[in-house]
């Protein structure tokens, strides 16, 4: 009888084990999962980061080409000067609103994948911390099987 309840108590912390190692797998597959999206998410952000960098580039050309437009009408007649100089601004500064709120709109995309980044990071953190825990609760019920 007692070679019986020692052979039984050794198949419950096997099947303890195997139970636990199971659920191991099951969360470290889920901490990659996390771990991938967080990466993608960083992606994203250096993505909208880039794009935004670009954009603003684009719009101090745009000034410096409404500053170039300037001097060449300073350099024409009078009249003519005035109506080139202003139409320049103008057009300069159109394309420079539109610049600024496409400038806007990546920053906001950045900080959307930011945000992103940083709860599947937190989702991670978690599901590292539940893995943990299922390895010393499984280590804790293989002694007290051993016991």
């Amino acid at each position: 009888a007692e070679e019986a309840s020692a052979r039984e108590e050794e198949d419950a912390a096997e099947e303890a084990a195997r139970q636990a190692a199971l659920k191991r797998a099951r969360e470290e597959a889920a901490a990659r999962k996390a771990a991938a999206r967080a990466r993608a998410a960083k992606r994203a952000a250096a993505r909208a980061a880039k794009k935004r960098a670009e954009e603003e580039e684009a719009a101090r050309r745009a000034v410096q080409e409404a500053e170039a437009a300037k001097r060449a009408a300073e350099e024409a007649s009078a009249r003519e000067e005035e109506d080139a100089a202003e139409e320049a601004a103008r057009q300069a500064a159109l394309k420079r609103a539109r610049e600024e709120a496409a400038a806007r709109k990546a920053a906001a995309r950045a900080r959307a994948a930011k945000r992103a980044a940083a709860r599947a990071a937190k989702k991670r953190a978690e599901e590292e911390e539940a893995a943990r825990r299922a390895v010393q609760e499984a280590e804790a019920a293989k002694r007290a099987a051993e016991e």
